[in-house]
Protein backbone atom coordinates (compact mmCIF):
# COMPACT_ATOMS: atom_id res chain seq x y z
CA UNK A 1 0.00 0.00 0.00
CA UNK A 2 1.72 3.13 -1.03
CA UNK A 3 2.69 5.68 2.16
CA UNK A 4 2.51 2.77 4.59
CA UNK A 5 6.03 1.15 5.79
CA UNK A 6 6.27 -2.81 5.16
CA UNK A 7 9.76 -3.28 5.07
CA UNK A 8 12.16 -2.21 7.90
CA UNK A 9 16.22 -2.16 8.32
CA UNK A 10 18.41 -3.72 10.53
CA UNK A 11 18.61 0.05 12.33
CA UNK A 12 14.49 0.58 12.44
CA UNK A 13 14.09 -3.00 14.14
CA UNK A 14 16.40 -2.33 16.60
CA UNK A 15 14.71 1.36 17.20
CA UNK A 16 11.22 -0.60 17.35
CA UNK A 17 12.43 -3.73 19.36
CA UNK A 18 15.02 -2.06 21.57
CA UNK A 19 17.17 -5.03 20.91
CA UNK A 20 21.14 -4.24 19.25
CA UNK A 21 21.28 -4.59 15.61
CA UNK A 22 24.25 -6.88 16.75
CA UNK A 23 22.45 -9.17 18.74
CA UNK A 24 19.60 -9.13 15.69
CA UNK A 25 21.67 -10.55 12.91
CA UNK A 26 23.45 -12.91 15.69
CA UNK A 27 19.90 -14.61 15.80
CA UNK A 28 20.14 -14.59 12.18
CA UNK A 29 22.79 -16.80 12.26
CA UNK A 30 22.49 -18.44 14.57
CA UNK A 31 19.02 -19.51 14.75
CA UNK A 32 17.58 -18.47 11.56
CA UNK A 33 14.91 -16.25 12.84
CA UNK A 34 14.54 -14.12 10.05
CA UNK A 35 14.18 -13.86 6.37
CA UNK A 36 15.36 -10.60 5.33
CA UNK A 37 15.26 -9.68 1.83
CA UNK A 38 19.22 -9.43 0.98
CA UNK A 39 20.13 -6.13 -1.11
CA UNK A 40 23.84 -5.84 -1.99
CA UNK A 41 26.23 -6.72 0.85
CA UNK A 42 25.31 -5.54 4.29
CA UNK A 43 21.85 -4.31 3.54
CA UNK A 44 18.98 -6.60 5.08
CA UNK A 45 15.39 -5.61 4.50
CA UNK A 46 12.97 -7.04 7.20
CA UNK A 47 9.30 -7.70 6.13
CA UNK A 48 6.07 -7.39 8.61
CA UNK A 49 6.34 -10.98 9.98
CA UNK A 50 10.22 -10.66 10.95
CA UNK A 51 9.27 -7.58 13.43
CA UNK A 52 6.10 -9.17 15.01
CA UNK A 53 7.87 -11.98 15.56
CA UNK A 54 11.15 -10.07 17.11
CA UNK A 55 8.74 -8.08 19.51
CA UNK A 56 7.58 -11.22 20.77
CA UNK A 57 10.82 -12.57 21.12
CA UNK A 58 12.06 -9.12 22.38
CA UNK A 59 9.23 -9.61 25.08
CA UNK A 60 10.06 -13.14 26.32
CA UNK A 61 14.03 -12.55 26.53
CA UNK A 62 13.21 -9.68 28.78
CA UNK A 63 10.91 -11.60 30.81
CA UNK A 64 13.46 -14.30 31.70
CA UNK A 65 13.42 -16.78 28.75
CA UNK A 66 16.41 -17.70 26.54
CA UNK A 67 16.57 -17.10 23.10
CA UNK A 68 17.89 -21.03 22.52
CA UNK A 69 14.15 -22.43 24.00
CA UNK A 70 12.29 -19.59 22.11
CA UNK A 71 14.01 -20.02 18.85
CA UNK A 72 13.34 -24.01 18.86
CA UNK A 73 9.30 -22.63 18.90
CA UNK A 74 7.07 -22.06 16.00
CA UNK A 75 5.34 -19.03 15.20
CA UNK A 76 2.26 -20.22 16.98
CA UNK A 77 4.07 -21.35 19.87
CA UNK A 78 5.69 -18.04 20.94
CA UNK A 79 2.17 -16.06 20.68
CA UNK A 80 1.23 -18.76 22.95
CA UNK A 81 4.00 -18.39 25.36
CA UNK A 82 3.59 -14.02 25.02
CA UNK A 83 -0.15 -14.94 26.19
CA UNK A 84 1.32 -17.20 29.07
CA UNK A 85 4.25 -14.64 30.68
CA UNK A 86 2.74 -12.49 32.76
CA UNK A 87 2.73 -10.65 36.49
CA UNK A 88 1.85 -7.31 36.75
CA UNK A 89 5.74 -6.46 36.60
CA UNK A 90 5.76 -7.92 32.91
CA UNK A 91 2.68 -5.90 32.09
CA UNK A 92 3.64 -2.60 30.68
CA UNK A 93 5.98 -3.80 28.63
CA UNK A 94 3.77 -6.79 27.19
CA UNK A 95 1.39 -3.96 26.26
CA UNK A 96 4.22 -1.41 24.66
CA UNK A 97 4.87 -4.43 22.40
CA UNK A 98 1.08 -5.33 22.02
CA UNK A 99 0.97 -1.90 20.78
CA UNK A 100 3.74 -1.73 18.18
CA UNK A 101 2.42 -5.08 16.71
CA UNK A 102 -1.20 -3.25 16.13
CA UNK A 103 0.32 -0.15 15.13
CA UNK A 104 2.86 -1.40 12.42
CA UNK A 105 -0.40 -3.75 11.30
CA UNK A 106 -2.68 -1.07 11.52
CA UNK A 107 -4.90 -3.39 13.63
CA UNK A 108 -7.39 -1.65 15.54
CA UNK A 109 -9.01 -4.51 16.62
CA UNK A 110 -5.84 -5.91 18.31
CA UNK A 111 -5.50 -2.29 20.02
CA UNK A 112 -9.21 -2.77 21.44
CA UNK A 113 -8.84 -6.73 22.70
CA UNK A 114 -4.80 -5.21 24.16
CA UNK A 115 -7.11 -2.70 26.07
CA UNK A 116 -9.82 -4.51 27.23
CA UNK A 117 -8.01 -7.00 28.72
CA UNK A 118 -5.63 -4.15 30.45
CA UNK A 119 -8.57 -2.63 31.58
CA UNK A 120 -9.75 -6.20 33.52
CA UNK A 121 -6.58 -5.59 35.88
CA UNK A 122 -5.78 -1.63 35.83
CA UNK A 123 -7.83 1.51 35.81
CA UNK A 124 -7.36 4.12 33.30
CA UNK A 125 -4.95 6.42 35.18
CA UNK A 126 -2.57 3.25 35.49
CA UNK A 127 -3.14 2.49 31.53
CA UNK A 128 -3.02 6.50 30.48
CA UNK A 129 0.59 6.88 32.98
CA UNK A 130 2.52 3.56 32.27
CA UNK A 131 0.96 2.74 28.72
CA UNK A 132 -0.32 5.36 26.71
CA UNK A 133 2.25 8.20 27.61
CA UNK A 134 5.18 6.39 27.88
CA UNK A 135 4.29 4.85 24.11
CA UNK A 136 3.35 8.44 22.72
CA UNK A 137 7.01 9.06 24.14
CA UNK A 138 8.39 5.97 21.74
CA UNK A 139 6.52 7.33 18.93
CA UNK A 140 8.42 10.70 19.11
CA UNK A 141 11.46 8.87 19.15
CA UNK A 142 10.95 7.11 15.91
CA UNK A 143 10.01 10.39 14.49
CA UNK A 144 13.68 10.75 14.53
CA UNK A 145 13.56 8.23 11.76
CA UNK A 146 12.48 6.71 9.27
CA UNK A 147 11.33 4.02 11.13
CA UNK A 148 7.76 5.86 11.33
CA UNK A 149 5.22 6.68 8.61
CA UNK A 150 2.60 10.03 9.54
CA UNK A 151 -0.30 6.87 9.03
CA UNK A 152 1.38 5.36 12.16
CA UNK A 153 1.19 8.04 14.44
CA UNK A 154 -1.96 9.18 13.66
CA UNK A 155 -3.68 5.40 13.36
CA UNK A 156 -2.25 5.37 16.93
CA UNK A 157 -3.30 8.57 18.46
CA UNK A 158 -6.32 8.19 17.35
CA UNK A 159 -6.81 5.32 19.05
CA UNK A 160 -5.91 6.59 22.41
CA UNK A 161 -7.88 9.97 21.93
CA UNK A 162 -11.22 7.32 21.53
CA UNK A 163 -10.58 6.10 24.97
CA UNK A 164 -9.76 9.14 26.54
CA UNK A 165 -12.89 10.90 25.43
CA UNK A 166 -15.06 8.14 26.47
CA UNK A 167 -13.68 8.39 30.03
CA UNK A 168 -14.11 12.00 30.22
CA UNK A 169 -17.89 11.80 29.09
CA UNK A 170 -18.03 9.37 32.16
CA UNK A 171 -17.41 12.41 34.54
CA UNK A 172 -19.85 14.24 36.45
CA UNK A 173 -19.86 17.99 36.22
CA UNK A 174 -18.67 19.02 39.85
CA UNK A 175 -16.43 22.10 40.46
CA UNK A 176 -14.79 22.47 43.91
CA UNK A 177 -13.20 25.52 42.98
CA UNK A 178 -14.58 29.10 41.18
CA UNK A 179 -11.00 29.30 38.26
CA UNK A 180 -11.87 27.71 35.04
CA UNK A 181 -9.02 25.94 32.93
CA UNK A 182 -9.05 26.94 29.58
CA UNK A 183 -6.83 24.66 27.52
CA UNK A 184 -5.83 24.97 24.49
CA UNK A 185 -2.39 24.43 22.30
CA UNK A 186 -0.39 27.94 20.41
CA UNK A 187 -0.68 27.93 16.76
CA UNK A 188 2.15 25.82 15.70
CA UNK A 189 1.61 23.41 18.10
CA UNK A 190 -0.19 20.10 16.35
CA UNK A 191 -0.71 17.33 19.15
CA UNK A 192 -3.84 17.59 20.90
CA UNK A 193 -3.58 13.58 22.93
CA UNK A 194 -1.90 15.74 25.96
CA UNK A 195 -4.28 18.54 26.18
CA UNK A 196 -6.91 16.05 26.32
CA UNK A 197 -5.62 13.82 28.78
CA UNK A 198 -4.89 17.39 30.90
CA UNK A 199 -8.75 17.72 30.27
CA UNK A 200 -9.82 14.28 32.00
CA UNK A 201 -7.41 14.44 35.00
CA UNK A 202 -8.77 18.09 35.61
CA UNK A 203 -12.41 17.10 35.32
CA UNK A 204 -11.85 13.77 37.34
CA UNK A 205 -10.61 16.53 39.99
CA UNK A 206 -13.67 18.33 39.99
CA UNK A 207 -12.09 20.98 37.93
CA UNK A 208 -14.35 23.46 35.86
CA UNK A 209 -12.46 23.30 32.31
CA UNK A 210 -13.38 24.87 29.18
CA UNK A 211 -11.87 23.19 26.34
CA UNK A 212 -10.66 24.82 23.16
CA UNK A 213 -8.16 22.66 21.65
CA UNK A 214 -5.48 23.70 18.25
CA UNK A 215 -5.99 25.64 15.78
CA UNK A 216 -7.12 28.29 17.29
CA UNK A 217 -6.08 32.37 16.46
CA UNK A 218 -4.62 34.12 19.53
CA UNK A 219 -7.74 36.95 19.28
CA UNK A 220 -10.29 34.03 19.82
CA UNK A 221 -8.07 32.39 22.65
CA UNK A 222 -8.75 36.19 24.44
CA UNK A 223 -12.30 36.52 23.55
CA UNK A 224 -12.89 33.02 25.39
CA UNK A 225 -10.53 34.38 28.73
CA UNK A 226 -12.50 37.19 28.81
CA UNK A 227 -15.75 35.32 29.24
CA UNK A 228 -15.02 33.10 31.97
CA UNK A 229 -14.29 34.08 35.56
CA UNK A 230 -10.89 33.63 37.54
CA UNK A 231 -9.10 31.95 34.02
CA UNK A 232 -6.55 29.65 34.23
CA UNK A 233 -5.17 28.93 31.02
CA UNK A 234 -2.87 26.38 29.86
CA UNK A 235 -0.87 25.20 26.56
CA UNK A 236 1.08 22.14 26.07
CA UNK A 237 3.89 21.92 24.35
CA UNK A 238 5.40 18.42 22.76
CA UNK A 239 7.41 20.61 20.21
CA UNK A 240 10.06 22.65 21.73
CA UNK A 241 9.13 26.73 20.78
CA UNK A 242 11.85 29.26 20.32
CA UNK A 243 12.21 32.03 23.16
CA UNK A 244 11.07 34.22 20.64
CA UNK A 245 8.00 33.08 19.01
CA UNK A 246 7.01 32.45 23.17
CA UNK A 247 8.12 35.98 24.01
CA UNK A 248 5.34 37.40 21.37
CA UNK A 249 2.89 34.87 22.19
CA UNK A 250 3.30 36.09 25.69
CA UNK A 251 3.00 39.30 24.93
CA UNK A 252 -0.45 38.51 22.98
CA UNK A 253 -2.09 37.34 25.98
CA UNK A 254 -0.63 40.29 28.58
CA UNK A 255 -2.85 42.07 25.78
CA UNK A 256 -5.96 40.88 27.91
CA UNK A 257 -6.68 43.34 30.83
CA UNK A 258 -7.79 40.48 33.46
CA UNK A 259 -6.07 40.89 36.71
CA UNK A 260 -7.55 37.11 37.69
CA UNK A 261 -5.57 35.54 34.57
CA UNK A 262 -3.14 33.15 35.12
CA UNK A 263 -0.92 31.85 32.42
CA UNK A 264 0.12 27.74 32.29
CA UNK A 265 2.98 26.54 29.94
CA UNK A 266 3.57 22.58 30.23
CA UNK A 267 5.80 20.78 28.81
CA UNK A 268 8.89 21.28 26.00
CA UNK A 269 9.87 25.11 27.51
CA UNK A 270 13.45 26.99 26.81
CA UNK A 271 15.60 27.08 29.55
CA UNK A 272 16.24 30.45 29.01
CA UNK A 273 12.96 31.63 28.24
CA UNK A 274 11.65 29.93 31.62
CA UNK A 275 14.19 32.14 33.82
CA UNK A 276 13.15 34.95 32.22
CA UNK A 277 9.18 34.35 32.52
CA UNK A 278 9.48 32.82 36.12
CA UNK A 279 7.26 35.89 38.12
CA UNK A 280 4.55 35.79 35.01
CA UNK A 281 4.20 32.37 33.94
CA UNK A 282 3.80 29.13 35.64
CA UNK A 283 5.96 26.91 33.74
CA UNK A 284 6.13 22.75 34.07
CA UNK A 285 7.41 20.19 32.45
CA UNK A 286 4.98 17.14 32.40
CA UNK A 287 1.50 16.91 32.72
CA UNK A 288 1.85 15.11 36.21
CA UNK A 289 4.16 18.14 37.40
CA UNK A 290 1.51 20.69 36.43
CA UNK A 291 -0.98 18.54 38.73
CA UNK A 292 1.12 18.05 41.63
CA UNK A 293 1.68 22.02 41.73
CA UNK A 294 -2.18 22.78 41.11
CA UNK A 295 -2.53 20.06 44.05
CA UNK A 296 -0.04 21.32 46.33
Amino acid sequence: MKGIKTSFSSNDLELISGIKMATIRMWERRYRLFNPLKQGRNIRLYGMEDLKKLLNIAFLTRSGLKISKVAAMDAVAIHAMVLDVGGNEAIPEKVRMEFKLAMYSFDADFFYKTYRDLRKEQDFDWISENCFLPFLQFIGLLWQTNALRPAHEHFMSNLMVQQILLETAKLKSVHKSKCTYVLCLWEQEIHEIGLLYLQYKLKKAAYKVLYLGRSLEVSDILYALKQVESPVLVNHFTITPGADELDAYAASLSELDKEDLKICFVGRIPLSYQEKMANSVQISHSIPDFLKKIES
